[in-house]
């Protein structure tokens, strides 16, 4: 055989060989790609109750978020209610109590005042009080008592 034919035949073979590992990476890769197809299966069977209980899971917590938010809301308005009525009775009980307490007080200062005003001794034209002579007859009473 001459040179020529020799290459040509080193050639042949060669795509030959390339083939056939073609053909083997081929079929290997078909395979692997059924066993991947079987095992996400396997996956999706046994994972499927799981994202259930879990989709369950988040629609209760949503649920409870929900629930939650109201409640708070409620309270708000409750204890708004509460301060604002808490607010009329301090008004209620400052007009209705501490207003009369404090003109009772400014009428009984103005009536104590009056009464001190009739408890002090009046002058005698000649300069002299009265309060002697009172001391003397309440010091007369006391003794004859």
């Amino acid at each position: 055989m001459d040179a020529p034919a020799i290459w040509i035949a080193v050639i042949a073979a060669a795509t030959v060989v390339m083939a056939i590992v073609q053909v083997g990476v081929v079929v290997y890769g078909l395979r692997v790609g059924r066993r991947v197809n079987r095992l996400l299966d396997v996956v999706e069977r046994e994972v499927r109750p799981a994202l259930g209980r879990v989709d369950r899971m988040s629609a209760d917590a949503e649920r409870v978020t929900k629930a939650a938010a109201a409640q708070v809301d409620r309270v708000d308005r409750i204890v708004g209610r509460v301060a604002d009525q808490a607010e009329g009775l301090l008004a209620m009980t400052r007009t209705s109590v501490v207003t009369p307490v404090s003109q009772g007080n400014a009428f009984l200062a103005g009536l104590r005042a009056a009464l001190e005003a009739f408890r002090r001794p009046v002058e005698a034209p000649g300069g002299s009080t009265d309060e002697p002579d009172r001391a003397a007859s309440n010091d007369s009473a006391v003794s004859a008592g």
